[in-house]
């Protein structure tokens, strides 16, 4: 039987200076004990002594704003986080045999001394009120840096040669880095309501481990550029929305059937419109359609997306 136990500590402190500066911080600490007892599976790579083992780690939350008399605001936040691993990463034990090489085992396992990843997270953002036509702009900064990314039975190694056993166990396999800038502008006025959206990202992956391209190659399948915009109109029995949401050219690993090899995805746009009328408080009709300017989109998954159209009628008892 595997399992850990987990204590932890942590703590707040909020801090109201003045109307016009508040600060925040938080912090938690995280002591993990992990043991095993039973059987093992023939060949296992390792002992119940080798769960054995503790470690500690701490996360923190620091946040400020300070807010200035014409309005605007200025927000500064940094982060450290921890993704624990789970059970399946330190004890899975699958045997599976080989069809095609009788004989022979293919053991898909975790590894007790799999580390935690660590996320480190700082951003800084600026807000202004634009009351002459009703909007608030928006615009940040951010950094973020992964360390010690994990990858699912990606490290092989060979148990045995008579018998030939073969195990695939987890590899920490390096960090990836991102930063880049965020902008918004978003208002109502009357019975109108929009917002505009635009989002640029530059990632660097340093990975020390090989390991298959579709399971750890962020620089390649995340989108530099996301733009997004939106409008509607809202009236007391009608309403209508359209957005409008654009991806530049990005890698994507499997496509349809599939589930290897890399596609490369271009540059794409699509839009999406709703209209809504209400016959009454009780009951309304919705006509809604996706993807309207193609018949076939091929964006960052497995199956292109298709144009469609939705009816959709409520009514409520």
């Amino acid at each position: 039987d595997l399992g850990y136990d987990v204590a932890a500590l942590s703590g707040m402190w909020s801090w109201q200076a003045s109307s016009a500066f508040a600060l925040t911080t938080a912090f938690r600490y995280d002591h993990l004990s992990l043991s095993r007892e039973g059987s093992l599976p023939a060949f296992f790579p390792f002992s119940n002594s080798d769960y054995d083992r503790e470690f500690g780690e701490w996360s923190d939350n620091l946040g400020a704003v300070l807010r200035f008399e014409n309005g605007d605001s200025l927000r500064l936040s940094g982060a450290r986080g921890v993704g624990l691993p789970s059970l399946l990463d330190y004890g899975s034990e699958v045997v599976v045999p080989v069809p095609i090489m009788p004989g022979m085992l293919l053991i898909v396992a975790g590894d007790p001394a799999t580390l935690p990843v660590i996320v480190h997270n700082v951003e800084a953002g600026y807000d202004r009120p634009l009351a002459d036509i009703g909007a608030r702009l928006r615009f940040s900064v951010f950094w973020q840096k992964n360390e010690d990314l994990r990858a699912f039975a990606s490290r092989e190694q060979i148990l045995s040669l008579a018998p030939f056993v073969r195990a695939l166990l987890p590899a920490q396999i390096g960090a990836s880095e991102m930063h880049g800038f965020e902008a918004s502008l978003e208002g109502e006025r009357g019975s109108w309501r929009w917002d505009l959206r635009y989002s640029y990202r530059e990632i660097d992956d340093a990975l020390t481990y090989p390991v298959a391209a579709s399971q750890m190659d962020f620089q390649s399948s995340s989108p530099d550029h996301v733009l997004t915009a939106g409008l509607g109109w809202s009236g007391a029995r009608f309403e209508w929305n359209a957005d409008l949401r654009y991806l530049s050219d990005t890698t994507q690993y499997g496509r349809g059937a599939d589930l290897s090899g890399a596609y490369d995805v271009e540059a794409h746009v699509l839009v999406n419109a709703r209209a809504l009328w209400r016959a009454s408080e009780s009951a309304s009709i919705e006509l809604s359609g996706r993807n309207l300017l193609d018949d076939r989109t091929q964006g960052p998954g497995l199956a292109p997306l298709e144009r469609s159209f939705y009816v959709t009628a409520r009514k409520l008892f």
